[in-house]
């Protein structure tokens, strides 16, 4: 579905003109795109976790079909490898979940601005640098 699909022309123009600013007419501010696009952004944080999960729940079937194939003529074997393999999946899962999760969150929450006093105070990495430098 596209997105504009879902809005309407004065949606749009409605937009447009709650984020007029210093920007040239004619040329909508990043804010304008972010207001549209941005609940949209937010449908995608369910379906890309769902997706982590799709992807392990395969791995569990793949990783059993693997085993039995294998190690078919010693069924205790099979049996250890499978729980030692079901927990490596579970831990790389819960892994990848966060990354993903953070990665929507960076997308969703991205915060566009010039404003140099919030840059300084939120978006300096100094602090980081300086505590590595001081000796412990």
């Amino acid at each position: 579905i596209p997105l504009a699909a879902e809005m309407t022309d004065d949606d749009i123009d409605r937009a447009i003109r709650m984020h007029e600013g210093d920007s040239l007419p004619g040329f909508p501010s990043p804010d304008t795109f972010e207001y549209l696009a941005l609940p949209h952004l937010q449908r995608i944080a369910i379906p890309a976790v769902e997706c982590v999960h799709n992807v392990a729940s395969a791995l569990d079937v793949l990783s059993q079909r693997m085993a039995n194939a294998v190690f078919r003529r010693f069924p205790k074997l099979a049996e250890v490898s499978l729980e030692m393999t079901a927990n490596i999946i579970q831990e790389q899962k819960e892994k990848t979940r966060i990354v993903v999760e953070q990665q929507v969150s960076c997308a969703v929450g991205y915060l566009f601005t010039n404003d140099l006093s919030y840059l300084t105070e939120h978006g300096s990495m100094e602090g980081m640098y300086e505590d590595k430098e001081k000796p412990p």
